[in-house]
């Protein structure tokens, strides 16, 4: 396990290196077309952003730089990247696939080479007396069964096997002192390396329009997901077949592009979709969202929401397209109701909303007698929950009503489940008095709903106010209050909204705003997480003190919990 977290920590040092380097590469001719993800980083972009030695500046860095056991080697490669031969002024990939013959994914970390002497002699340090073969042009070295490396002249390609991590975590093996050795997956490393040097275009993402389009934006960081190709490792997928289910994953691909800009992360998402559903798609899901169903709220203290737009015939016609509308009216006849009800019944106008949220004091006993001395007291969270929807039909709406007081009975309100309607509005929640309320109908006035009003979906999170409330309760760990203080710094808020048809797929826009307009993104977050390593190496450093004393016997509550009880003598 230890040379698994070895090499994983060489990798991130890769990853975080080329953040100070040189121009893209918008090439996918070494990546499968049915690559299951691949992430570019656009590392001219990124380096604009934040420099290597700003990184060098961190905690984290130095402590690692500074342990005695990091070898010479290493430091030689944190101080000069460009001891290990990798062209940083070019891009960076880094993909999943599925390994040859099986339903196993592998990982590919892949670039382009500035000196192959260096990069040789950087790869035998990470693989100790392993010797480098050679097929055709390509060079191929095993690092300790944990990776296999393949190079050429111009570019070099890392294939690690998933399996090798997961089986170690499952069975807890460490293989590097240990004898006992999980299957030898090397020579299926080595012919996936091979491979990949020797796809043909056509098998590769080369010539993927939807891809290279992502490619073309401008961005820092570009990810690419093909659903579909993730589904058919799962064994379910074979069940999902059979009721026709599957047509909600073929053909589904999602792109993201995000760029650190000033004050905030902006993320442009693409979903697409096969043929047929997104002819539904595009017919049914359009439009704008209510927004008098958020100015109906009974609070001004919103954490979050979602809200959704669509044309209620939208939901027969995916059902339909799975072919389950016969099965569904079936079992729906017994309770008095059919499809047609469900679909009538709505406008398509939906929202989940989560107001109020607070932490409340409770308290738990360390035995069962009824001592309460021997108890600790903790901050439990607490919220206010709302799903609200837009009545059609009034007919049909209470129909479903109807039934579904039926089938929960006494359930419902056991369960802490309370509901109201009037002529428009329905609404579900955790307190009569809350939903009573909201029917009854306010016209409050929220700043952010001219952001979000002209789309069919919009999605919200105050990450702000839920940090201003967790933090009325100080912690009496110095280093968490540390952690919450900068948090409060930090962050602010979650805007998601879109939903629209455009160049052949759906649109969305997340933005995850900082309480710092002037800073990029990038450097407020390579500051937040040096304090936060700063406090995660201290709080290690005191345990480990902690755990060298003989007689030490101090009672930790579970995480998140302050303690009244003192430590035990």
């Amino acid at each position: 396990m230890k040379s698994n977290l070895k090499l994983t920590a060489v990798f991130i040092s890769l990853a975080f290196i080329v953040i100070s380097c040189g121009k893209t590469s918008k090439e996918g001719k070494m990546i499968p077309n049915n690559a299951m993800a691949v992430m570019h980083l656009n590392t001219k972009s990124l380096s604009s952003k934040l420099s290597w030695n700003e990184i060098k500046q961190t905690s984290w860095f130095n402590e690692i730089y500074n342990d005695t056991s990091v070898k010479s080697w290493t430091k030689r490669l944190m101080d000069n990247p460009d001891s290990s031969g990798i062209d940083f002024s070019s891009g960076l990939m880094l993909f999943m696939q599925k390994a040859a013959g099986s339903t196993e994914a592998e990982i590919v970390f892949e670039g382009q080479i500035k000196d192959k002497n260096a990069f040789e002699a950087f790869n035998k340090n990470l693989a100790e007396n392993a010797v480098a073969t050679k097929d055709g042009d390509i060079n191929l070295l095993p690092l300790k069964e944990e990776a296999v490396v393949g190079w050429n002249d111009k570019n070099f390609a890392y294939v690690m096997s998933t399996s090798r991590f997961t089986d170690k975590m499952r069975y807890n093996i460490d293989t590097t002192n240990s004898n006992t050795r999980l299957t030898d997956v090397t020579q299926n490393l080595i012919q996936s390396c091979k491979n990949i040097f020797a796809l043909k275009t056509d098998n590769s993402m080369a010539k993927n329009e939807k891809f290279n389009s992502l490619l073309k934006e401008e961005g820092d960081i570009h990810v690419w997901q093909n659903t579909e190709e993730i589904a058919k490792s799962s064994t379910k997928m074979g069940a999902l077949s059979m009721f026709k289910l599957d047509m909600f994953l073929k053909g589904n691909i999602s792109t993201f592009t995000a760029n650190f800009d000033n004050g905030k992360i902006n993320i442009k998402q693409k979903f697409y979709a096969n043929q047929e559903l997104t002819e539904i798609l595009k017919k049914n899901f359009e439009g704008k969202i209510n927004t008098d169903m958020i100015k109906h709220i009974p609070s001004q203290n919103i954490n979050g929401f979602l809200i959704l737009h669509f044309k209620p015939e939208g939901i027969s016609e995916l059902v339909k397209l799975t072919g389950m509308d016969g099965l569904l009216n079936m079992g729906l006849s017994g309770k008095n109701i059919t499809l047609d009800d469900i679909v009538k019944a709505n406008k398509g106008d939906v929202m989940f909303a989560v107001t109020d949220f607070m932490m409340k004091k409770d308290s738990m006993n360390l035995s069962d007698d009824a001592d309460k001395s021997n108890s600790f007291v903790y901050e439990k969270p607490t919220a206010s929950f709302l799903f609200s929807a837009i009545i059609g039909d009034k007919t049909s709406f209470n129909k479903l009503l109807d039934a579904g007081v039926k089938a929960g009975g006494d359930l419902i309100s056991s369960a802490g489940i309370f509901y109201a309607n009037d002529d428009k509005f329905f609404a579900v929640g955790n307190s009569q008095q809350y939903v009573s309320k909201y029917i009854a109908g306010s016209n409050n006035k929220f700043d952010f709903i001219d952001k979000i009003e002209d789309h069919p979906v919009a999605f919200f999170v105050d990450i702000q106010k839920i940090l201003a409330t967790s933090a009325l309760q100080p912690s009496k760990d110095s280093g968490n209050q540390v952690i919450m203080d900068e948090s409060l710094k930090t962050w602010q808020n979650i805007y998601s909204m879109g939903g629209e048809y455009k160049d052949d797929g759906f649109a969305m826009n997340t933005e995850i705003n900082f309480v710092d307009k002037t800073t990029n993104s990038l450097k407020q977050l390579n500051s937040y997480f040096d304090k936060i390593s700063k406090v995660m190496i201290e709080k290690s450093k005191r345990n480990k003190e902690r755990w060298a004393e003989p007689d030490s016997t101090e009672f930790y509550p579970p995480m998140g919990m302050d303690s009244t009880v003192p430590a035990k003598p």
